[in-house]
């Protein structure tokens, strides 16, 4: 069931609004403008980077260490192995491996809401709100006492937070891995759960006393795929590598909490970075940035330059659509002002809305592109010296060129002048 709301704005309200606004398109104006350009920048840097990288990487063999390695830019494949045992001492589980994660939902009434907006004559508007519920699940719990409509109240079971759990010790080959290139290794995988019987009473007992349920005996939830025990009190399951604390999984109930586990076991890596006496570290590229990738399996380091070179260029386009944007909504914005003064005439505001739209987003692209490339071009400064040289050579050109015409006119008015002297 939906709930509406009905509000009016008046119009001083609204110019004032738009008058803030201003300074806030302002702003939103730079920034976009800022972003672009330090962008640009920073690609040319990225790309040079990756091409020297690209020119001084060695693949090493790091089954032995080696002197002869130290400080040297290279590419490695092996077992990134460990025995360091991870525990998740909240639920008693773990494994022995790089990374335990945990990751925790709750079933929750979300609001939802709708505004609709509508011009008044003499400038004023009317907003109508409407508030919409739906049950889902959610990283955290929501707060239900600020809802607009009574009837959708939140609770939980059990609270508890996300978690990771990193292994400290990991062997590549004869060296071992810094924290940095541990923590950069992905590919989780589910993590079959098989929590202590004594755990699952406990947390079968904080989920009934959190529902208001009494537990007199002991009870063991089910830890079946499939088989769900015939037990009014069972309020704790597993299903492989999920926990679900409530009273059954299929059919949801608000304050419902599950609980996923994923681990990385120890695997094959492929590392570029630099080699210090028995671990890496980042290499630092001639223009100040630094570089390191790891992924997972034996991948050949024409494969992990290309991957790095992809996940760059993608970045690149990332900001420079969301600083042309940032760049047209604050044009917009200052424009706004105009269109909230035309509000007093709804029908003309609405014509000048779409022009100042239009024009806002035409200047913003505009802008945006000159920014690009000024930026693009001062990144390269050869090119400005090309583009000097170029222009001098052609305006250079041009200067002999009508030099030689106007002596070549300069002579022939002259043997005119003798031809008609002779006459």
């Amino acid at each position: 069931m939906a709930v509406t709301k009905t509000r009016t704005v008046g119009y001083g309200s609204r110019v004032k609004d738009s008058c803030m606004g201003v300074f806030v398109g302002i702003g939103l104006f730079l920034v976009g403008t800022y972003v672009i350009g330090c962008n640009e920048f920073d690609a040319k840097k990225t790309s040079d980077m990756l091409e020297e990288v690209a020119e001084k990487v060695e693949h090493i063999d790091v089954a032995k260490r080696s002197s002869d390695n130290v400080g040297l830019l290279a590419h490695a494949s092996a077992d990134a192995v460990t025995t360091d045992s991870l525990v998740d001492p909240d639920f008693g589980v773990g494994f022995v491996g790089i990374k335990l994660e945990r990751t925790v939902e709750y079933y929750q009434w979300q609001e939802n809401t709708h505004e609709e907006r509508k011009d008044k004559l003499g400038g004023g508007e009317e907003i109508i709100t409407t508030y919409t519920y739906e049950k889902k699940w959610v990283s955290k719990p929501i707060n239900s006492s600020g809802f607009e409509e009574a009837g959708h109240t939140n609770t939980v079971n059990y609270t508890t937070d996300n978690k990771t759990e990193w292994a400290k010790n990991v062997a590549f080959g004869d060296y071992k891995l810094p924290e940095f290139l541990i923590q950069s290794i992905s590919g989780n995988e589910d993590m079959r759960l098989n929590i202590p019987e004594a755990k699952m009473n406990e947390l079968n007992r904080a989920v009934a006393n959190a529902k208001g349920v009494s537990v007199t005996t002991p009870v063991t939830a089910s830890t079946s795929d499939s088989t769900v025990q015939n037990d009014n009190y069972a309020y704790a399951h597993v299903n492989k590598n999920e926990l679900y604390l409530g009273r059954n999984a299929s059919t949801p109930e608000i304050g419902d909490v599950r609980i996923t586990f994923s681990c990385i076991p120890c695997k094959t890596v492929s590392v570029i970075a630099t080699v210090t006496e028995d671990s890496f570290k980042k290499y630092k590229a001639s223009n100040k940035k630094t570089f390191s990738k790891v992924m997972s399996g034996k991948v050949d380091q024409e494969e992990m330059l290309d991957a790095a070179e992809s996940e760059s260029t993608m970045w690149k386009w990332i900001l420079r659509v969301g600083g042309t944007l940032a760049v047209c909504i604050g044009i917009m914005m200052m424009f706004n002002l105009l269109v909230t003064i035309a509000k007093v005439v709804p029908f003309i505001s609405k014509i000048i809305e779409f022009g100042t739209t239009l024009i806002s987003f035409i200047i913003g692209i505009i802008w945006s592109l000159l920014v690009m490339v000024i930026c693009w071009i001062a990144a390269r400064p050869w090119i400005i010296v090309v583009v000097i040289g170029v222009i001098a050579a052609v305006g250079f050109f041009l200067y002999k060129n009508a030099q030689t015409k106007k002596l070549k006119e300069e002579l022939a008015a002259a043997k005119t002048s003798t031809e008609e002297n002779k006459e």
